[in-house]
């Protein structure tokens, strides 16, 4: 009798090391895709500030160069957003699966 419940035992110990590597994996996973969110959200400030500034500057030569130039830098800007938008939804759902 003793035996069987050391290998149940044993068992459960195992099965409980699986379940906490699994939930430090995901734990990692959610930080490196917070800072993958927070390196691009950078880039966004960074592409709205020199969008801005392109425009002002288009403003005072009047060039229509530079009125392109900001517009596709706000495109980017607006592409990499939606890149944001999906890191999000995949830290939320890792999160719910380490809960």
């Amino acid at each position: 009798m003793p035996i069987l419940i050391r290998r149940k035992q044993k068992r459960r110990m195992r099965i409980q090391t699986q379940k906490e590597k699994k939930r430090e994996l995901a734990l990692e996973e959610v930080e490196e895709l917070k800072s993958k969110k927070l390196c691009i959200e950078a880039d966004i400030a960074s592409l709205h500030a020199s969008s801005v500034q392109k425009a002002k500057e288009a403003e005072l030569k009047g060039l229509i160069v530079l009125v392109t130039e900001s517009n596709a830098l706000r495109r980017r800007a607006e592409e990499k957003m939606t890149m944001v938008v999906s890191l999000f939804k995949m830290i939320e759902e890792k999160k719910k699966e380490i809960k």
